[in-house]
């Protein structure tokens, strides 16, 4: 148990440090290619370095690479023990507390958003109206009050409200369609709500929602850059945008379970006459910081462990007499653990787990939470080390 929760918890915290890098670089750059006037299409391809970012991080926790393994030195002084009385053994587990707090947010949150989802869904559906538009087969219409949208994780559909339909000509109108059809051959409305389950997830790092509005717009706006470039008509797309930001809904949309045409519109319009022609040479820097971010992520996630060459040797300046468990001194079991862990430079015990136990799991907590607290004369490099520790029960 105390293995499992060490490893998801340290597993959660080096993918969110990961992916919080992951977004920290995307920020820097996309902030510098908007101010060099480029593409849109091209800057929201940065946004893959989400799930590359992750996904590499996995990889390197399930199969390390770089890594020279060693026979952990065993230390062979004895460790004392100590009986404890029934009020004393009891002691919080923080570690298994903290994570259940997170699983409990995360859990709230991703069922919150799934709920959203859903009820979505069974609203449009019991709203919507198949109409037929040639070259489409995914578009509806509706009676509710909405903008122009693309919705669904799997196979994505167009909603037109109908209340536009009379209002829009032919022309604007295969806009409109078109606009949201780039949506849905990208899958935009399933990114979004993969960003959205990362940030439930990850939801104790700061700064991970201030990258769904950065990242939503640099979809829309690469939506309009295509949207110009297929149709050349610019003058025409700029009135129908004109046109939806007169008649937005009352109530905002939430665009985290789908993609919304009344996002942003004002900004939008005014860059529509600002689309670049920046794209080769940005397509050559987004791969290259892809790559570059792949390969240190994997170095980052990668436990280097050095050779013991150069002879070092533990010498303990604190040792913790390990506390025996009350349900053990009545029961009268003995046992014993092997503890696993790292010696950093100064001396200081990190990284502790239970790798063996004799019988299994009574004395885990025990000899880890008393290693944890052994400190050691300062050393060259960090290493790593075992130690044995026993539980004896006087026959007496």
């Amino acid at each position: 148990m105390t293995n499992m929760v060490n490893g998801l918890g340290s597993g959660l915290l080096h993918s969110g440090l990961v992916l919080l890098m992951a977004l920290l670089l995307i920020y820097i750059v996309r902030k510098a290619l908007i101010r060099l006037n480029y593409s849109r299409i091209i800057i929201l391809r940065l946004w893959l370095a989400v799930p590359v970012s992750l996904l590499v991080c996995f990889v390197a926790m399930k199969w390390p690479v770089g890594q020279h393994y060693i026979e952990p030195m065993i230390l062979s002084f004895p460790a004392e023990v100590q009986a404890l009385s029934q009020s004393a053994s009891f002691y919080v587990d923080w570690k298994l507390a903290l994570l259940l707090f997170w699983a409990v947010v995360a859990g709230w949150k991703i069922g919150r958003l799934i709920h959203q989802y859903l009820t979505t869904k069974n609203t449009i559906l019991k709203h919507a109206e198949l109409i037929y538009l040639e070259g489409y087969s995914n578009v509806y219409t509706s009676d509710l009050d909405v903008s122009p949208m693309a919705f669904g994780l799997v196979r994505p559909v167009i909603v037109v409200p109908q209340k536009l339909l009379g209002r829009l000509t032919m022309s604007e109108l295969q806009l409109v369609i078109l606009h949201e059809s780039i949506h849905c051959r990208r899958a935009d409305p399933l990114w979004r709500f993969v960003l959205a389950c990362l940030h439930s997830i990850y939801w104790f790092f700061p700064g991970f929602n201030l990258s769904r509005e950065a990242f939503i717009e640099d979809q829309e706006l690469a939506c309009d850059e295509q949207v110009i470039s297929q149709s050349q008509q610019l003058s025409i797309y700029a009135q129908l945008l004109l046109s939806l930001n007169r008649n937005q809904p009352r109530r905002a949309p939430n665009e985290t379970v789908y993609c919304s045409a009344s996002f942003n519109l004002k900004e939008r319009i005014m860059k529509l006459n600002q689309v670049s022609k920046k794209k080769h040479q940005a397509s050559i820097i987004s791969l290259f910081l892809l790559l570059v971010f792949a390969i240190s992520s994997w170095s980052a996630m990668a436990q280097v462990v050095t050779d013991n060459d150069g002879g070092i040797v533990l010498t303990p300046s604190h040792r913790a007499a390990p506390m025996y468990p009350f349900t053990a001194v009545k029961e009268k079991i003995s046992g014993q653990v092997t503890v696993e862990f790292t010696v950093t430079k100064d001396g200081q015990v990190i990284n502790a787990q239970a790798v063996e136990s004799t019988p299994a799991e009574i004395f885990d907590k025990a000899a880890v939470k008393a290693i944890e607290q052994w400190t050691f004369e300062p050393i060259e490099k960090e290493t790593q080390a075992r130690q044995v520790i026993e539980f004896e029960l006087d026959k007496d």
